[in-house]
């Protein structure tokens, strides 16, 4: 009936799903689920997703939930404007711990195409490896690679298998990578940063609140700034990273 009954040492029985590591495509431990969203959907609190096959489906973060999605090596790959791989209402961290950082997370829309993206102002995300890539010209809704347009975002370095640092690596081949409006916050803390617009890799809009400490933000448009705060009501501090355009009027005090 779809899943597997094993009787213990004590006589007590065990229900599993029945699947292997080989047919399942996400797993919490040693317990194996059709999908990275059932997996979601069965994490208690603090519980580790790991990929096991790559996705061409949307993941979605119920209010609530606090998980790590671990990509592992593998591909959340969606074509949809509007749309988002990875959509979330929680407490998230996405990582990558495959030791040859292949983890993606893309949305190749021609327009409107966004990676990764907060629903509610309780959301939070942190970042500490993969590759998330768009395609998208730069939107006035923020729909990027990454859109901030509601709860926190961290952007750090994590941990592979190995034990070897991990960077994260944001790219949007038409348009900015960072979009930070509304009343969201973003700490950068480290990665990798290419877009390709007059908007700017790193675009702070409305009352958005964002803190630069480290990374590389490069901007492949022949007149594009590497960051843009489009906002009197919106703040930005920068003491650390480098950039392809000057940003010494976003540096903090003393740097």
């Amino acid at each position: 009936a779809g899943c597997s009954v094993t009787k213990g040492d004590d006589n007590s029985y065990v229900v599993s799903s029945g699947l292997t590591e080989v047919d399942a495509a996400a797993a919490i431990g040693t317990q194996y689920y059709g999908s990275p969203t059932a997996a979601v959907n069965a994490a208690a609190d603090g519980d580790t997703v790991t990929l096991l096959k790559d996705l061409n489906n949307s993941i979605s973060i119920a209010s609530g939930k606090n998980v790590i999605l671990d990509l592992n090596g593998h591909t959340i790959s969606i074509n949809r404007s509007s749309g988002t791989p990875i959509h979330n209402s929680g407490t998230l961290v996405i990582k990558d711990t495959s030791a040859g950082q292949t983890g993606k997370v893309e949305n190749m829309a021609s327009t409107n195409g966004i990676a990764v993206y907060n629903a509610t102002s309780r959301a939070s995300v942190t970042i500490t490896g993969g590759t998330f890539a768009t395609n998208s010209a730069t939107s006035n809704y923020g729909h990027n690679t990454v859109c901030a347009m509601y709860g926190s975002f961290t952007i750090t370095t994590g941990i592979d298998v190995n034990g070897n640092t991990t960077v994260p690596k944001f790219t949007n081949t038409s348009g900015s990578v960072v979009i930070v409006s509304d009343s969201a916050s973003l700490d950068i803390q480290a990665g990798i940063f290419e877009g390709n617009s007059t908007s700017g890799t790193l675009l702070v809009k409305n009352n958005a609140a964002v803190s630069v400490s480290g990374g590389t933000f490069v901007n492949n448009h022949a007149t594009g700034p590497a960051v843009k705060l489009d906002s009197q009501k919106a703040t930005l501090s920068i003491t650390g990273g480098t950039y392809s355009t000057d940003v010494a009027e976003y540096c903090a005090d003393g740097y």
